[in-house]
């Protein structure tokens, strides 16, 4: 049971409540099953679950925190580019796709292009 609830993500206090032991007695158990290879490390397991389960801003917290990233917004992209740089995105992005989904459709080719 206390492995199914960290592969979920949840944190130790919430499986501790969950499973009616102390946080330090679920905490020995994950680090048992982390040392024997039965659980990812806590990074990875959060990660994974924040991801499907908390939303956006976690992950991006996640990875600046996770990285040592700075943080922005797409308003500061703007920013950085010029007239001519901002008219070719209008022309640009696909009819439907918000700027944001453009920027992550041409991020993920490049890193196909550079991990291919």
């Amino acid at each position: 049971m206390i492995e199914e609830l960290a592969r979920q993500g949840l944190t130790i206090r919430e499986i501790a409540e969950h499973v009616g032991m102390n946080r330090h007695t679920v905490g020995g158990h994950i680090s048992k099953m982390v040392l024997d290879g039965t659980l990812p490390p806590a990074s990875d397991r959060k990660f994974a679950s924040r991801t499907t389960k908390r939303g956006p801003g976690v992950i991006v917290n996640h990875m600046a925190q996770r990285y040592g990233l700075k943080v922005g917004n797409l308003g500061q992209i703007l920013t950085a580019l010029t007239t001519d740089q901002i008219e070719w995105l209008g022309r640009t992005v696909p009819e439907g796709l918000t700027l944001a989904q453009f920027c992550a459709a041409v991020l993920r080719d490049l890193h196909d292009e550079e991990t291919a």
